[in-house]
């Protein structure tokens, strides 16, 4: 597979309903873990931000494929 067929199939990915629901999803996971009320210890602010990082990576990877995509 091309590195142009793997992009275009990303993008038709990017426009199912599936995709986004997918993304309505981890908005509102993320949108409810960034708050500091219910952190208690540096252990739980960690564990906050690594699941922060990884939610910001899935909710931008659409963006980013389609800056990628230019490059093509």
């Amino acid at each position: 597979m091309t590195e142009e067929q793997r992009t275009n199939d990303l993008i038709d990915m990017f426009l199912t309903p599936g995709w986004q629901h997918f993304i309505e999803e981890f908005s509102d996971v993320a949108a409810s873990l960034d708050t500091l009320g219910g952190i208690s210890s540096t252990k739980s602010l960690y564990r906050a931000k690594g699941k922060l990082d990884v939610l910001s990576l899935l909710l931008t990877y659409e963006d980013v494929v389609r800056l990628d995509e230019t490059d093509i």
